[in-house]
């Protein structure tokens, strides 16, 4: 068996300047929940990885992060099921989540906006971008957090 070999992570001169220091990022792709997390531990930000919505929710009652990076398609929980149980929590609600997703048909996209995504990020996501794409939402929409 061929050990499978983990993209290194992409470095930028995007500095993130959003008070973000915990992240729960769930998603079933071991390579993009390795890549993520690498990146952000890089860049001093602490990560929490699941690979299942459920997962997610576990780790959530225990983990005070301050963004959660959850995939659309997932097992046993789905990505839409978990935002809707985090929006549903008033525990959680605040907490802004981007849903990474391979499907980004106008469709999918509104219903998490409905639901309660802060972002919606087109698979495969590119680390280098990541911090731009959170600072640029800080930026935005920071007197509602």
């Amino acid at each position: 068996v061929e050990k499978e070999k983990i993209p290194k992570p992409i470095h930028t001169n995007e500095k993130l300047t959003a008070n973000i220091k915990k992240i729960l990022i769930a998603d079933d792709d071991d390579i993009n929940r390795k890549v993520l997390s690498i990146y952000c531990k890089k860049n001093g930000i602490e990560t929490r990885t699941v690979n299942t919505g459920a997962k997610a929710m576990e780790v959530l009652a225990q983990f005070d992060c301050d963004l959660i990076i959850l995939d659309y398609y997932m097992p046993e929980m789905d990505g839409i099921t978990a935002l809707s149980k985090i929006k549903g929590n008033p525990k959680f609600e605040k907490i802004p989540v981007f849903m990474l997703t391979g499907d980004t048909t106008s469709k999918i996209r509104d219903n998490l906006y409905v639901n309660g995504a802060s972002r919606v990020i087109a698979k495969p996501i590119q680390p280098q971008n990541l911090f731009a794409i959170i600072n640029n939402w800080y930026n935005i929409d920071s007197s509602s957090i």
